[in-house]
Order: C-alpha cells, then sequence, then structure tokens
C-alpha cells in the first residue's frame, strides 16, 4: 500500500504560488476566526489578548457592564 504522502504533491517554498496559497488560507483562517472569537469575547468565555493574567472574568464583564471597555473593537450598527 502506498503512502498518501507520495501521492500527495508537495508545494515548493521557493515557489510564488506557495506563498500565494498560504495567504489565501490565511485571509480564509482569518475570515472564520473572526466571528467565533467575537461571540466568545461577547459572552465573556475568553479574554481579550490586552488583559493581563491578574484579570478575572468577572473584571471584564463588569467593565463592559459599566462602559468602561467595549467588547467589541468596531461599533456595531443599530439600523440597517
Amino acid at each position: 500500500m502506498a503512502s498518501s504522502s507520495s501521492r500527495t504533491p508537495r508545494l515548493d517554498p521557493s515557489l510564488p504560488v506557495y506563498w500565494f496559497l498560504l495567504q489565501i488560507g490565511m485571509v480564509i483562517r482569518f475570515g472564520t476566526a473572526w466571528p467565533m472569537n467575537e461571540w466568545l469575547l461577547r459572552r465573556g468565555i475568553k479574554e481579550g489578548a490586552w488583559r493581563s493574567r491578574g484579570h478575572s472574568r468577572q473584571d471584564a464583564a463588569q467593565e463592559r457592564r459599566n462602559g468602561l471597555v467595549r467588547a467589541s473593537p468596531t461599533p456595531l450598527p443599530t439600523r440597517l
């Protein structure tokens, strides 16, 4: 039985197509990760990268309730 690596073409990092496909993959990953991270931040399940290690989820939720910190870096539209 032949291994799957012998049938799968490998891209050489010295080729421009390798770097182009890498950039396409990064855009796709960003597009899929952003909504999930936004949802986790809004629910208080995940802390933002700007938080210190001593900062708790409850502190972050309290700051959002008091209007001290926005959960989203950009304001969300209220009307369409």
